[in-house]
């Protein structure tokens, strides 16, 4: 068999064992393609903000759409049922006597109010910088904001394509993890 025979079969075995393989980030696609479809989501978030020195545990219940996002503050009893509505305009806190001191993180160009906000956000049309298989689990990771003020956002998704785990980094430093619950469109 000659050099370029050889060759020209190589090229063909290599073609043929792209096809029928989903792209890396099919996966995040569909989720964005359903999410949009679906005008946004519901879901429980447990947040944990790592300010270094301090860290702040609390859990909310979100409802995500491109437009607006509201969520109620669920634990700790003694902030629950704060709320907030955030948009493109900005952030609106309710409460009645309550006020949330947590400061910002990401240099501060990150509330910890703001999470269920940023990962809808990410989910519906931020930058996927990549995506792939991470055990069980598929990993997404977006690309919010440009040069200081860009945070990396990773996602974890499990078999049927619904968000469980999520992790938000600032220059390379993880100050959010989310675990996600009861995830509806």
């Amino acid at each position: 068999m000659s050099c370029k025979k050889i060759a020209a079969l190589v090229l063909m075995l290599v073609m043929l064992t792209g096809c029928g393989k989903e792209e890396p980030t099919q996966r995040a696609v569909d989720l964005r393609t359903a999410l949009l479809s679906a005008q946004g989501c519901s879901f429980t978030a447990h947040v944990r903000a790592d300010y270094g020195e301090r860290i702040y545990d609390f859990s909310l219940d979100a409802d995500y759409s491109p437009e607006k996002t509201t969520l109620t503050v669920t634990a700790p009893e003694e902030i629950a049922g704060i709320s907030a509505i955030t948009d493109k305009s900005g952030t609106s806190l309710q409460y009645d006597g309550m006020e949330l001191a947590m400061g910002k993180l990401a240099n501060g160009i990150v509330s910890p109010i703001l999470i269920p906000w940023i990962l809808g956000q990410c989910w519906t049309g931020e930058y996927i910088s990549c995506a792939g298989r991470d055990g069980e689990l598929y990993r997404v990771t977006y690309l919010k904001g440009y040069d200081e003020e860009e945070l990396q956002v990773d996602t974890w998704l499990d078999g049927d394509d619904i968000p469980v785990y999520a992790e938000i980094f600032y220059q390379d430093a993880r100050c959010i993890t989310v675990q996600i619950e009861n995830f509806q469109m």
